[in-house]
């Protein structure tokens, strides 16, 4: 994580080496958030490992589904940023080895963003993003005829009875109370 207060721009490089060969699970984190600290040079590096079951960026027991999202915050990548890259790859094959990852790592994520717990960095701001808009986008269907949400397309690719399915139901649960709460302090703050 200290690696950008080195000033020494092959740190990155290192980290990255470090997290697809040499470091087991329980060090992700750290190398994670290192990653995402580099800012804008990190980027690249960083969205790739999200979506790579060797990083394993869903695990809660090693914390790196917390610092995956740290550093996503860290690098201003939105839900519906990440969300439009995990479509992405799953309807165009690019993820197709490991989906199962692919929607767990964003599952992890979307959670992080529906609990809101203090992240302890100063430098990584709360992102403003509706909760209202964010439920339209992944829980929604286009149209009444095929489920084309976050759970349809979970449900293409994994199996009916997969137990993260579950685990989106209850985020879309959390969510839509999460859009209660917003409209009740909208309304309040109208008065």
């Amino acid at each position: 994580v200290l690696a950008t207060k080195t000033g020494d721009p092959t740190w990155l490089k290192r980290l990255v080496e470090w997290g697809e060969g040499a470091a087991s699970t329980d060090c992700n984190g750290g190398l994670i958030l290192g990653i995402a600290l580099h800012g804008d040079a990190g980027r690249a590096a960083f969205t790739r490992l999200l979506w790579n079951p060797r990083w394993e960026a869903y695990g809660g027991g090693t914390g790196s589904d917390r610092w995956a999202y740290v550093g996503a915050r860290a690098l201003s990548l939105g839900t519906a940023e990440l969300y439009k890259d995990l479509v992405a790859r799953l309807t165009s094959g690019t993820g197709a080895d490991d989906p199962w990852h692919c929607i767990r790592t964003f599952a992890s994520l979307l959670r992080h963003r529906v609990e809101r717990r203090w992240l302890g960095l100063r430098m990584v701001a709360d992102r403003d993003e509706s909760s209202e808009a964010l439920c339209s986008l992944l829980f929604d269907w286009s149209t009444p005829h095929e489920d084309d949400s976050l759970i349809g397309l979970a449900g293409r690719v994994l199996d009916r009875d997969d137990p993260l399915i579950t685990t989106l139901y209850h985020l879309e649960e959390l969510l839509r109370s999460e859009v209660g709460h917003e409209l009740e302090l909208r309304t309040i703050a109208s008065r």
